[in-house]
């Protein structure tokens, strides 16, 4: 989704923000708000905010997109 998108799912729609962006990225600079949960340690069933989150939008976040579509493929075949 575009920026503009984004901010619309997060303001209207009450959007979780996760960055999958390795944890030493997430401290340097992540969204206001935003849940770390690095790709390599994403685990839908565990991570208590994303199971919380199944009837809320999801916005993926890392630094270049790559890692947001990967995640996005891992979290769709979780359910």
């Amino acid at each position: 989704v575009s920026p503009a998108q984004a901010t619309q799912l997060i303001n209207r729609e009450d959007a979780l923000v996760v960055d999958v962006s390795p944890a030493a990225d997430f401290s340097k600079a992540h969204i206001l708000g935003s849940v770390s949960a690095p790709l390599s340690e994403l685990d839908p069933e565990k991570h208590k905010q994303l199971s919380k989150a199944k009837e809320r939008p999801i916005v993926l976040v890392c630094r270049a997109g790559q890692t947001a579509h990967e995640a996005a493929a891992k979290l769709k075949k979780a359910g």
